[in-house]
């Protein structure tokens, strides 16, 4: 809950949402002004599409990317979205083993 109120905080005003849907899986974009926040990512073999749906969307750097819980088709393409916006993936702590 923390890693979404600090990822959030940058929006001055209500944000704009986005959703990305392919098969089962929903992909949430959320943006005010030039702060952008992508959370989940979709399994690693769709993170190419999620790249042309930011694309798209006239994507060109995140803030934050949180993945709701670790599971391949949340947390997948989290890797491929850190190295190519050099963005830090944000993980909720009922996911990460001390």
């Amino acid at each position: 809950m923390i890693a979404w109120c600090l990822a959030l905080s940058a929006f001055a005003q209500e944000p704009e949402i986005t959703c990305f849907s392919k098969g089962f899986v929903d992909v949430w974009l959320i943006r005010e002004g030039d702060a952008a926040v992508l959370v989940d990512t979709h399994y690693a073999q769709s993170a190419k599409w999620l790249r042309r749906k930011l694309t798209h969307e006239g994507v060109t750097h995140l803030d934050a990317v949180i993945v709701t819980h670790a599971h391949a088709d949340h947390a997948g393409g989290a890797t491929a979205l850190r190295d190519w916006y050099h963005v830090p993936v944000l993980l909720g702590n009922g996911d990460v083993e001390a």
